[in-house]
């Protein structure tokens, strides 16, 4: 961080200091030792930051990152990181992020794209498969979910299916297979490390309704409910050439399934930024960490992030979400309403906001560049959004941009004193 940047933060932060302590939330959110303060003082504005090109690339911290986080937790802010990330525990990325960048963040202000699970209740009970790495049963565990397999499960049950691997394709011929229930629903949490194996035994489960047994003289009309978190096509780590996400492996997935049947495959629900359901998540996170953990405080919220394709495309299309939903964007206010809320299904959540805002911040230290004296293109960038995304050139451009997340937390504390005065 740059010697101005702190210095300004050091004196804009006293104007937001006060008793606010952070608390668990008591559901969704959940903490086993709140601690809230007698003198809670609630703010009426959060922050949403991504994490990898904003605090972190890869295994190490981003200049400045912890000073930042420092000065927001001295003004009390409320703050939720809000990440693309998953295929592991909330706890376990907390920690992870902790050690990294120096500075203590707690489990209950951690939202991954797959955490809004916890709020999808008619999925717990239902025989689902994880796709995916990492301890993800697990972690689905945590979130209620009652009877899960995965795809090593699949293979145990049903022998013959994975050929691809010479060197494994008979190793359980000699072993009783498990008696597996019809897999009811499909959880894609991030890309597998066997990608030959999981898109295979996921086609055969799409194309037989859960029970890959026997050979369908047809694909159904509708297949079993697929899930899926985090759509992003690329990622940029520790190296500056492009990875391959979970997008990627989707992108095969929905390609063989359509040359296979010659329909699309359809998603049930995407989580993960772009989509409502992890911004809907979030602003209850924000409000169980704004003192009291009531509702109703906060009117605004600010988004930090690097990807313009979906820390930016989602802080602003939610946004544009809740100019409709509270009626301040005029006419045909229906229309956009449905045209906004398309970019996910919302199967099983009703979002009634409180926040009526949010401002997109682009740092310039991850995937994304902005230039600020162009206007935005028509194409640029639509490649790399998700097929069922609908494409608007103007959601992908920031409401700020700014050099670093140092920066940008100068911007909010600034933009916050003025408006206050």
């Amino acid at each position: 961080m740059s010697w101005t940047s702190r210095r300004v933060l050091q004196t804009l932060a006293p104007k937001f200091c006060g008793a606010l302590r952070f608390c668990g939330a008591r559901f969704l959110c959940k903490n086993p030792t709140p601690r809230p303060s007698p003198k809670a003082a609630l703010q009426t504005f959060g922050v949403l930051l991504d994490i990898d090109g904003v605090l972190i690339r890869g295994r190490n911290p981003i200049p400045g990152a912890k000073e930042a986080l420092e000065m927001l937790q001295q003004s009390d802010v409320p703050t939720v990181y809000l990440t693309n990330g998953g295929c592991e525990s909330e706890k376990e990325s907390a920690e992870r992020l902790s050690d990294r960048i120096g500075f203590e963040v707690r489990e209950e202000q951690m939202v991954l794209s797959h955490t809004p699970l916890k709020m999808f209740d008619w999925l717990h009970n239902k025989h689902v498969l994880l796709s995916g790495q990492g301890n993800i049963k697990e972690i689905t565990q945590a979130y209620g979910f009652t009877k899960t397999s995965d795809v090593e499960d699949i293979r145990r049950a049903y022998p013959l299916l994975d050929m691809v691997d010479r060197a494994i394709r008979y190793e359980h011929l000699n072993v009783a297979p498990e008696v597996l229930p019809p897999v009811e629903a499909i959880l894609l949490l991030g890309e597998p490390v066997r990608w030959e194996t999981n898109l295979q035994l996921i086609i055969d489960l799409l194309v037989t309704n859960g029970s890959p047994s026997a050979s369908p003289v047809s694909p159904p009309r509708e297949h079993i409910p697929v899930i899926v978190a985090n759509t992003d096509l690329i990622y940029v780590s520790e190296v500056r050439l492009p990875r391959f996400g979970h997008g990627a492996f989707l992108l095969s997935l929905e390609s063989l399934y359509k040359k296979l049947t010659g329909q699309e495959l359809i998603y049930t629900e995407c989580l993960g930024k772009p989509y409502l359901t992890s911004y809907q998540y979030a602003e209850y996170c924000l409000n169980q960490n704004n003192g009291s953990g009531m509702s109703g405080n906060l009117k605004s919220l600010y988004a930090v992030g690097d990807n313009l394709d979906t820390d930016i495309y989602g802080a602003n299309l939610c946004h544009e979400y809740l100019k409709v939903f509270h009626n301040t964007s005029g006419d045909n206010s229906e229309n956009q309403l449905k045209h906004s809320g398309s970019q996910s299904k919302q199967s099983a959540i009703n979002w009634l906001p409180e926040v009526r805002s949010i401002e997109s911040i682009l740092v310039q230290t991850g995937v994304s560049t902005q230039d600020d004296g162009k206007p935005a293109a028509k194409t640029e960038g639509a490649r790399f959004l998700h097929r069922d995304t609908v494409y608007h050139p103007h959601l992908r451009k920031a409401n700020h941009v700014v050099e670093n997340i140092a920066e940008a937390v100068e911007l909010i504390l600034k933009q916050e004193q003025e408006s206050s005065q």
